[in-house]
């Protein structure tokens, strides 16, 4: 699922917390929803969570209307996904020498 960009058009005003309220979307997948938004045509907001047991974390990806055309967040990636809300992370090195022999 992380390997493609997601896009799922909503003709509904329904709260994406509900609307995705049983639905894990991994953190490393891009998911877009695209929603009526009035006079701004439609809104698509970037959904993901951090954990599956974590509440849905919504990003403000941008509009399109017919008019405009689409206007886009200029964030990266990783720009957009600048919290872990407070995973730690478990890490570690390992130093290997590697003695040539002539």
């Amino acid at each position: 699922m992380s390997k493609a960009t997601w896009m799922l058009f909503v003709d509904t005003k329904w709260p994406l917390d509900e609307f995705f309220s049983d639905v894990y979307i991994p953190f490393d997948c891009e998911f877009l929803v695209v929603q009526p938004g009035g006079d701004e045509g439609a809104i698509l907001t970037e959904v993901y969570r951090v954990k599956p047991s974590f509440p849905l974390q919504k990003y403000r990806f941008g509009t399109w209307s017919a008019r405009d055309g689409l206007f886009c967040t200029d964030k990266s990636f990783y720009q957009r996904r600048n919290n872990l809300q407070g995973i730690a992370l478990k890490t570690g090195f390992l130093k290997v020498s590697v003695l040539a022999y002539l």
